[in-house]
């Protein structure tokens, strides 16, 4: 995702360079078609934002399980407490793991946000640029 949306964000670029040999229907269209593949990773990272966030909160309540067996082993089964503890202090360093996981991810989203927002500056550059031509063709 994050390969696709520095692809298209160095086609808006190109684009952008290439405008004195295109004329404005052209390039609208061509900032178009890179516009909609902004607009479908946006849904992507949404949709992936919220499975993440239901995700861990799954994973919590496992992981609060193994604690309370841990608890209840401690106070009825003493035999198996180490067993219990051990699977409690496991599921607490996955659940860290694939947190971090997913914090590292967050990170990468930001950057893709930001240039998805840097993406739409340049769009209302290219409008300003069509008023400042109709302006002058007028004149």
């Amino acid at each position: 995702m994050e390969d696709e949306l520095r692809d298209a964000y160095k086609e808006l670029n190109d684009i952008l360079r290439k405008e004195d040999e295109q004329s404005a229907t052209t390039l609208v269209r061509a900032f178009t078609v890179v516009f909609r593949k902004f607009g479908e990773r946006a849904e992507d990272i949404t949709e992936a934002i919220i499975s993440k966030d239901k995700f861990l909160g799954d994973l919590l309540n496992v992981v609060d399980q193994f604690y309370r067996k841990m608890e209840d082993d401690g106070k009825f089964d003493t035999d198996n407490v180490q067993k219990s503890k051990n699977n409690w202090e496991r599921a607490q360093e996955i659940y860290t793991d694939i947190r971090e996981f997913f914090n590292s991810a967050d990170q990468k989203v930001h950057i893709i946000r930001r240039q998805i927002n840097h993406a739409s500056e340049k769009l209302t550059e290219l409008q300003e640029q069509f008023s400042a031509r109709a302006f002058l063709g007028y004149n």
